[in-house]
């Protein structure tokens, strides 16, 4: 399973040399700029707050623990790199010697993230991010399994939990002898960007939450756009793409579990025309009742404008469905692109903006929330994959188009024409209270 799963993903980047150079780069760089990052953990901390100097220390330590907790590791049980075992995978790098669990680039990337987590919950979320995808490119550049690397978050949390709590009174030492030299150089930086902030222009800093908001949205329809013209092209032109697209829907076939499809059959019905219609037009009626008509009409224009656009793109292209031997779901319909994703983004990426922009308080709540919601709409789209009735360009193609129709309909509704400048958000009304009498 190991080895299947590792010649699956490292057979994605077949075909595709732009994907390849990327692949490869990012697997060369990233982990320069991730220690980067890292370093800078300290310049950023305020002299006298030294929060995130712990965070950097205690990175640092957690990953020189976890890389000497592989070495002990590799002398019990030494584990061949996939390349050695199966020298036809394709290989993105230069070879290595040493053992291949656990993988050390991810130990020594999660050991980091997990200890940054300790001291702060978003920067950790971040470097978590980072990790994880530090970790993925070594096994798409063939030079470790997926076990490897999961092994390696495994050891490198062992790592950040020892250091970062157990070790914690040796790290306050250490970076209270080190901030001895470093805090007297970085306080005039802090004192002049404090000053630079002072004297910015009030009204400037009243109104760059609006202008930011309209430049997001431009650049987010921008890229999705490209991003559905790019796939299109690709599909017309039968890039390497559609290889892939062809050989990740059998593999799927043949690897999903029953349990999986099961599950996936029902994860499909929160992205069906039946639900999202029902959905739209409840959240649409209970905003209108609130006399948020705005929001209203952004939900039932996401819902209205997505499911058009795919039914005229799916007439346009006319692509089939997949075709497998004994098929989870038969459908007779178009599939590029996929219904299920463009109208599911559309539809809850309109209620994600509601929701943060009426209801939702809280960087906490508002980062919970939005990865719940992105999650969802990416199982819908993998429940198509495992259930066979699209390619992944389809899907690719569906996130792609309900964003860029997301994004529309919120620039429209938001450019309030009358006073020429965007909209200000204003919190959802509740229920009037009555004043308190008086005397």
């Amino acid at each position: 399973m190991d080895w299947r799963l590792a010649h699956a993903l490292n057979g994605l980047l077949l075909g595709h040399p732009t994907a390849q150079r990327a692949v490869e780069s990012f697997a060369a760089w990233s982990v320069p700029l991730y220690a980067a990052a890292v370093l800078a953990l300290w310049l950023a901390a305020r002299p006298g707050r030294p929060r995130l100097q712990l965070a950097c220390v205690s990175a640092l330590g957690a990953a020189g623990a976890g890389l000497l907790l592989n070495q002990a590791i590799g002398h019990v049980w030494f584990r061949d790199r996939p390349y050695v075992s199966h020298p036809d995978d394709l290989l993105l790098a230069t070879r290595s010697h040493d053992p291949s669990f656990p993988s050390d680039h991810a130990t020594a990337a999660f050991a980091i993230a997990f200890a940054v987590l300790a001291f702060s919950r978003p920067l950790g979320g971040l470097f978590l991010a980072g990790a994880s995808a530090i970790a993925l490119s070594r096994v798409l550049v063939g030079l470790h399994y997926p076990g490897d690397v999961l092994g390696g978050a495994a050891t490198g949390l062992l790592a950040a939990l020892v250091v970062a709590f157990a070790a914690r009174p040796l790290v306050a030492r250490v970076v209270a002898l080190v901030s001895r030299l470093t805090d007297p150089a970085l306080t005039p930086v802090w004192r002049l960007g404090d000053g630079a902030r002072r004297r910015l222009p009030i009204d400037l800093l009243r109104r760059l939450p609006y202008g930011w908001r309209a430049i997001s949205l431009v650049a987010v329809l921008a890229g999705s756009l490209l991003a559905l013209g790019h796939l299109a092209e690709d599909y017309v032109t039968g890039d390497p793409i559609v290889g892939t697209d062809h050989r990740l829907a059998n593999w799927l076939h043949v690897h999903s579990p029953d349990a999986v499809v099961a599950a996936f059959r029902i994860v499909t019905l929160a992205g069906s025309g039946v639900f999202l219609a029902a959905l739209a037009l409840a959240a649409a009626a209970y905003l209108w009742r609130r006399r948020n008509r705005l929001d209203a009409a952004l939900v039932v224009s996401a819902y209205l404008g997505s499911e058009l656009l795919t039914a005229l793109l799916k007439v346009s292209f006319h692509r089939e469905r997949p075709v497998l031997v004994d098929p989870f779901v038969r459908l007779d319909t178009y599939s590029f692109p996929s219904g299920h994703a463009s109208v599911a983004t559309a539809v809850y990426g309109a209620l994600l903006l509601v929701a943060l922009d009426r209801l939702v308080t809280g960087w906490r709540a508002r980062a919970t929330l939005t990865i719940l919601v992105a999650g969802l709409v990416l199982l819908i789209g993998a429940s198509r994959l495992v259930l066979g009735v699209h390619y992944l360009s389809d899907v690719l193609a569906g996130f792609s188009l309900g964003t860029a129709w997301l994004a529309t309909c919120a620039l429209a509704l938001a450019w309030d024409g009358r006073l020429g400048r965007w909209r200000p958000v204003r919190a959802l009304p509740g229920p009037r209270r009555r004043r308190a009498r008086s005397g």
